[in-house]
């Protein structure tokens, strides 16, 4: 079996029709038949017959290259000590995000992913928007006439914190999005917060200037 989902994703300043292929496995009873094979051969096929521009997978770099792919993103994180000291109050104030904030959300994500290779090309529906789990939160910063000007996707877990998304559209957003994460890694006995963010984000940023 083999999962594909198409996704609209940047490509410097051009919009491409790509294709993420997701899950490929064999039952146990298939394996080294060659099964896994044929279906990524067909799918390929398809996707170019289908007029796709381009497909991208996440999986092992030694299993893919036969298939045509290559290493093509870097991963970045930022590691926060739950004992750095917050930088104090900007005016700008953290809530849970709502569905009517998902237009905003995706603004904010847009802007911050502008220059990022392979950035998908997500919609304002409030669907997009949603934690994925219960351990998941999506929280906004707000300026003082309560316009959305940043947020962050996070996982909050026994001894961490996983931010899989941030961004700001100013440095008080920036500095607000920082101090909730250490106040939320205190709030729950985290040691360290692991963000997600590529250098060039305004959060990476101001971060690494403070």
């Amino acid at each position: 079996m083999m999962l594909f989902i198409e996704r609209m994703v940047r490509i410097g300043t051009a919009k491409v029709r790509c294709g993420i292929v997701g899950p490929v496995a064999t039952g146990v009873a298939y394996e080294g038949r060659g099964v896994c094979s044929a279906v990524m051969r067909d799918a390929l096929r398809w996707a170019i017959e289908d007029g796709y521009h381009l497909t991208m997978l996440w999986g092992h770099t030694w299993l893919y290259p036969r298939y045509g792919y290559a290493p093509g993103l870097k991963h970045y994180t930022m590691m926060l000590g739950a004992d750095l000291l917050p930088v104090g109050d900007t005016g700008y104030s953290m809530r849970a995000a709502t569905a009517a904030d998902a237009p905003a959300l995706a603004l904010c994500y847009h802007m911050a992913t502008a220059t990022t290779t392979l950035a998908e090309i997500r919609s304002d529906e409030p669907w997009e928007w949603r934690p994925s789990d219960d351990q998941q939160r999506v929280e906004v910063v707000v300026d003082p006439v309560r316009v959305v000007r940043g947020y962050f996707r996070a996982s909050v877990h026994e001894r961490h914190i996983d931010v899989h998304e941030i961004a700001a559209l100013d440095d008080h957003a920036a500095q607000a999005l920082f101090d909730r994460l250490l106040y939320l890694a205190r709030e729950t006995q985290g040691r360290e917060v692991r963000v997600s963010a590529t250098p060039d984000m305004r959060w990476s940023r101001w971060a690494f200037a403070h």
